[in-house]
């Protein structure tokens, strides 16, 4: 998972403030329901002496929010009065939680994100198109519209010559639209490094769009026969389609990595490493390429300095005056320290079979 919407986070001046509450609305007493939680997160928060501006930036923006559609969580990321990070995400926490610490607790983000490049989907007739961007998270980047040539574009029944030159000028701007939406598509991929293309809307506008394709978008789309351009349309089936390709992107790009590791870990290469002391000390010193963390998390303490990105099990690993030192939980320990070095993070579940809570594997096999 590409971490760069916690590279910001981890080098904010702390402590700051992550809360993490169910907003679930599927009963008549949700928005009550979900008041009390935040008054129990506030006071977790009090208690552990978090700065009142930031406290009340945390619940304005939970009043002002949109309401959830389904079943969701709120990762919420404030310090010094102000929200740095607001993210919904898809399954809500069993309890919620809110701490004071030097660095932001965003396991939950990481779970609910692909890592890598984000999404293109283009509903798509034989008039135009409308091209949205997504980021990994199923969050809307930007959207734009394609509008090809509208005469002629709808057959006509007839006999005779003149009747069959019709039918083809009707083929020849269907196919012209396709190419001028393929062409966009092509475009947003290679502007935004999408790594995929969804193609959603009329059948044969899709397929003549997906055959117009460049190969190198070709290769990344596929089609859904969910979503349209005509009024009335079910948006929120294709929205539903969006977050289960991700979702499922989510996890092959996980299992890859931890198959990757486990072919590593077997050939004794170097490459991987398993344990928390020794990830840690390849952090610190930027070689870590990929890391795996038990999405459950890992709620030992370790030494963190001034850069978040100097971590380790024991404080004189770090070489630092004691003043400098904090303590924090290791999975955000690892999570900061990745975004700022530049490794991918995966996290895995409880039913995969990994010999460790925490594993990786270097950019270089270790000599």
């Amino acid at each position: 998972m590409e971490t760069g919407l916690v590279r910001e986070l981890a080098q904010a001046e702390g402590p700051v403030a992550s809360v993490y509450l169910d907003v679930t609305r599927s009963t008549e007493n949700a928005r009550q329901e979900i008041e009390l939680r935040w008054r129990e997160a506030r006071e977790e928060l009090e208690d552990q002496l978090a700065d009142r501006p930031t406290i009340d930036a945390l619940e304005e923006a939970l009043r002002t929010a949109q309401p959830a559609v389904g079943a969701a969580g709120r990762v919420l990321v404030a310090a010094d009065g102000e929200v740095l990070l607001d993210e919904e995400v898809s399954e809500p926490p069993a309890l919620p939680y809110a701490r004071w610490s030097p660095l932001p607790q965003v396991l939950p983000v990481l779970a609910d994100s692909a890592p890598g490049a984000p999404l293109v989907v283009a509903v798509v007739d034989r008039i135009g198109a409308d091209l949205r961007l997504y980021e990994r998270n199923a969050t809307l980047r930007a959207e734009h519209t394609v509008e090809g040539e509208t005469h002629p574009v709808h057959k006509v029944r007839g006999l005779g010559w003149s009747h069959h030159r019709a039918q083809q000028r009707v083929e020849d701007t269907a196919a012209r639209n396709a190419g001028e939406i393929a062409e966009e598509i092509d475009r947003l991929v290679r502007r935004s490094g999408a790594g995929l293309v969804l193609v959603a809307g009329e059948v044969r506008a899709r397929n003549e769009v997906l055959a117009a394709l460049p190969p190198n978008s070709q290769q990344r789309a596929v089609s859904t026969e969910v979503g349209g351009r005509a009024e009335g349309t079910d948006t929120e089936a294709l929205e539903d389609e969006i977050r289960a390709l991700l979702r499922e992107r989510v996890a092959q790009d996980t299992r890859d990595a931890l198959e990757e590791f486990r072919a590593e870990l077997g050939r004794g290469s170097g490459r991987a490493l398993s344990g928390l002391r020794p990830v840690l000390t390849a952090l610190r010193e930027g070689r870590m390429d990929t890391v795996l963390l038990r999405s459950t998390g890992l709620e030992q303490r370790v030494y963190v300095g001034p850069e978040h990105s100097q971590v380790a099990v024991d404080r004189e690993e770090l070489g630092l005056p004691e003043e400098e030192v904090t303590t924090e939980r290791a999975d955000a320990a690892v999570v900061a320290a990745a975004a700022l070095t530049g490794a991918h993070v995966h996290l895995f579940d409880e039913d995969e079979t990994v010999p460790t809570e925490v594993g990786g594997l270097l950019r270089y096999a270790a000599r």
